[in-house]
């Protein structure tokens, strides 16, 4: 988050700048912490993170396939996902089994 931002602001501006896509009518999906939410950077610094998860069906763009975060974005369904992202597998699993929102872990 940038200072002085909502939630909203930051999950739309950091859609637009990882992938190309403007989203608009978010809603929310989840909130999670805890100890799944921890990370290690690789310059060490150790972090429990809370995450804000929101969904939206409402976007526009062009997805970009390379950035600075990340190499590659493309949609998946429910029933064909990749290897997961160990950080991220917790709520995209809660969006595969369609579990009620909002989640609160």
């Amino acid at each position: 988050m940038e200072p002085g931002e909502t939630f909203f602001e930051t999950a739309m501006r950091e859609t637009l700048e990882e992938t190309g896509l403007k989203i608009e009518h978010l809603k929310l999906f989840g909130l999670y912490s805890g100890e799944e939410g921890f990370s290690e950077y690789q310059n060490g610094d150790q972090v429990f993170s809370v995450q804000i998860i929101f969904y939206s069906n409402c976007f526009s763009g062009e997805l970009l396939q390379s950035t600075e975060e990340s190499h590659e974005h493309r949609f998946f369904s429910r029933n064909n996902l990749p290897q997961l992202n160990p950080h991220q597998e917790r709520f995209i699993q809660d969006w595969v089994i369609q579990v009620n929102l909002p989640v609160i872990k």
